[in-house]
C-alpha cells in the first residue's frame, strides 16, 4: 500500500501500488445505501422483513461498491445479571457505532428508562457525556474501544475494559480485565462504600483535632504529650479506615 488514511467514525482508504483504491468503512463512506435505505427497499417488498440489518462493515473498489461484511452481536454471559446489578443504582444508556439491528435485545436486557442511541461516532458519544455533565450528571463511562477514548476521558469515571492488560488502551481513570466483567457490580458498590469510609475518617480527623486543638490552647497539652499524640491520631485514624474497609469488602462479597 502505498497510502493510508482514516476517517474518523467513517473508515479506512488505502492505495494499491497499481493506483487502485480500496475504501473500508460504513456505508456512506463506500459509496452504499444505509441500512435505513436498505430497510426501507426491503419492507416495501417483503412486509415482514426486519426491523434492521446486522453490524456490517462495507468495501468499495475505486468508488465503485463490492459488498460489505457482516458481524453477529455475541454480549458476555455476565452482560444480563451485570445491566440488573447496576440498574437498581444507576440510570443507563448506551451508546453504540453499531446500528440499532440490537435494540430489542439491549432493550429486554436493559430496561424501558434507559437511553439507547445508535449509529454514534466518537464525537457523539462525547457530546452525550458532556450534555450529560452539564445537566449536573455524574457519569461513570464504561468502553473497550478506540471509538470511547474521548468519552472516557470526559466522564467523571472512565472504566476502560481489556482482554490483555499489556495491550495499548484507551487514558481512562480505571482498567478492568474483561474476565472479571461480572463483577462490575460489585466494584462499583465496593467503591460507594470506599466513598463513605473516606467521609468517615474525614469526620473522625477533624473532630480528632478539634478536640486536641481546644485542650492544646487551654496549656492542658505539653509539648512532649502533643508529640505523641499525633503519631497516635493518624494511626487510629489509618486503622479505622482499614477496619471499615475490609468490612464494605467482605459486606459486598468482593
Amino acid at each position: 500500500m502505498r497510502h493510508c488514511h482514516e476517517t474518523p467514525g467513517q473508515g479506512l482508504e488505502a492505495t494499491a501500488e497499481t493506483g487502485a483504491t480500496v475504501r473500508l468503512g460504513a456505508a456512506g463512506f463506500t459509496n452504499q445505501p444505509t441500512p435505513a435505505a436498505e430497510k426501507s427497499a426491503l419492507t416495501a417488498t417483503l412486509p415482514n422483513a426486519p426491523d434492521a440489518p446486522e453490524t456490517r462493515v462495507y468495501v468499495a473498489f475505486d468508488g465503485e461498491p463490492a459488498g460489505y461484511y457482516t458481524f453477529p452481536n455475541v454480549y458476555r454471559p455476565d452482560l444480563p445479571a451485570v445491566l440488573a446489578g447496576l440498574g437498581s443504582h444507576y440510570r443507563l444508556a448506551v451508546l453504540s457505532g453499531d446500528t440499532d439491528a440490537e435494540q430489542d435485545r439491549l432493550r429486554a436486557m436493559l430496561g424501558p428508562d434507559a437511553a439507547l442511541h445508535f449509529g454514534q461516532s466518537p464525537a457523539d458519544k462525547l457530546a452525550y457525556i458532556a450534555a450529560e455533565r452539564a445537566k449536573g450528571h455524574t457519569v461513570v463511562m464504561v468502553g473497550d474501544g478506540l471509538n470511547d477514548a474521548g468519552a472516557l476521558r470526559a466522564a467523571d469515571a472512565g472504566l476502560a475494559l481489556t482482554d490483555t492488560l499489556t495491550n495499548f488502551s484507551p487514558a481512562c481513570d480505571a482498567l478492568l480485565d474483561a474476565a472479571e466483567f461480572g463483577r462490575l457490580a460489585t466494584f462499583m458498590r465496593f467503591s460507594r462504600a470506599c466513598l463513605r469510609v473516606v467521609l468517615a475518617t474525614f469526620v473522625l480527623s477533624f473532630c480528632y483535632n478539634a478536640f486536641g486543638l481546644a485542650l492544646a490552647v487551654q496549656g492542658l497539652f505539653t509539648p512532649i504529650v502533643s508529640a505523641i499524640l499525633m503519631p497516635i491520631s493518624s494511626l487510629s485514624v489509618m486503622l479505622v479506615a482499614t477496619v471499615l474497609v475490609r468490612r464494605s469488602a467482605k459486606n459486598v462479597q468482593l
